[in-house]
């Protein structure tokens, strides 16, 4: 064999080597950063517009001029604001330039994601339902939907991603990967908190950051980075 044919067959061996180091990271740097980005995005913009809904008080249960947080079909405009007569829906609107379906059990469906918030309540946390938004709220419950929301979304198969988002009234985003998928298997609304902060559905606490010794699902939660 000649050394021309040893360079050549060295090289192909080399090259072949290097592709199947490669293409798993290029592959999981495409799910992080490219089909993912846009959930990754929505979420960032819904802290952002549960901000402006909380701020401006277009939600005020108790009349205390202190806001609360909303549910998603409030702040999409699709269903009456709790506790405000005045104003059926927020003057600007989250997802205003391509609104998402909703299934018939509450649901939100975008960019091939699950997303859905929780607010917390003293007898159950409360989702979008047409109970949760008819329904009556009593102090405590009220209060804590001042201070506290938490949302996550997941993909709806594994053709549409592998990781699971979360966010809260911090802005900080998290994610988990191969766990949550579809609607069987759906993550708790304090899947992600830290299990020695939370107390009870009124008094959440903290997300469980980057350990997942202290996560109450048992899962690692990373930071998501910008």
């Amino acid at each position: 064999m000649s050394r021309k044919i040893i360079k050549l067959f060295l090289a192909i061996l080399f090259l072949s080597s290097l592709v199947a180091i490669l293409a798993p990271l290029a592959i999981r740097k495409r799910i992080k950063y490219g089909s993912e980005w846009s959930p990754v995005d929505t979420l960032r913009n819904l802290h952002i517009y549960q901000c402006k809904l909380r701020k401006n008080v277009f939600i005020d249960q108790d009349q205390d001029g202190i806001g609360e947080y909303g549910l998603l079909n409030e702040l999409t405009g699709l269903t009456k604001l709790r506790g405000n007569h005045n104003i059926q829906r927020p003057p600007i609107t989250f997802f205003s330039s391509q609104l998402p379906k909703f299934s018939a059990d509450g649901y939100c469906v975008l960019h091939g994601y699950f997303f859905r918030i929780f607010l917390p309540h003293k007898n159950q946390v409360i989702v979008d339902s047409k109970e949760a938004l008819n329904g009556s709220a009593d102090n405590d419950s009220i209060n804590a939907q001042e201070k506290q929301w938490i949302a996550y979304a997941w993909p709806i198969s594994e053709s549409c991603g592998q990781s699971c988002y979360v966010i809260n009234e911090s802005g900080e985003l998290f994610y988990s990967i191969d766990v949550y998928i579809g609607k069987e298997k759906i993550p708790a609304y304090n899947a992600a908190m830290d299990k020695n902060k939370y107390q009870n559905s009124l008094i959440w606490g903290p997300i469980a950051a980057n350990n997942k010794n202290t996560s109450i699902d048992g899962l690692l939660w990373v930071s998501v980075k910008k």
